[in-house]
């Protein structure tokens, strides 16, 4: 195992953080110019939508300041992600500090609560249509 200072783990930090933001800047100027998203495989292929259809365009109006906006295109853009980018900041600031990268039991909870939640989010928005007016 090789062990990194904290200088060498910030610096790729750094980088890694840097790369994601390349990529969605560079989405974010494509959308906003020609009006053309990542398209969703899985929704391309079942026709329905993942819980993470329609990220893009509440990212798009989250930048805009558009809350609501950003609601209705997906609810996920404002409930969890918040509290994933959270999470990451986290590990980031614990990576820094120790090196350490290892998962501790209350962070497999929050993953299983976090599954939990987009499992049902995908049933609802994809599902809860077909009730009609049939309620649980």
């Amino acid at each position: 195992m090789i062990i990194m200072d904290k200088r060498k783990r910030t610096i790729k930090l750094i980088k890694e953080i840097a790369f994601v933001a390349v990529i969605l800047a560079a989405n974010a100027i494509i959308y906003t110019t020609t009006g053309y998203g990542i398209p969703c495989i899985f929704r391309l292929t079942t026709g329905l939508k993942c819980p993470g259809c329609g990220m893009t365009h509440a990212y798009i109006e989250l930048c805009k300041g558009n809350l609501h906006g950003a609601l209705g295109h997906n609810i996920l853009s404002v409930t969890l992600m918040p509290l994933i980018l959270i999470y990451l900041v986290y590990k980031a600031l614990v990576f820094i500090k120790t090196g350490e990268q290892r998962t501790r039991a209350w962070e497999y909870v929050a993953y299983t609560i976090c599954f939990i939640v987009l499992a049902l989010f995908f049933v609802y928005r994809n599902f809860y249509p077909f009730l009609g007016n049939y309620h649980l």
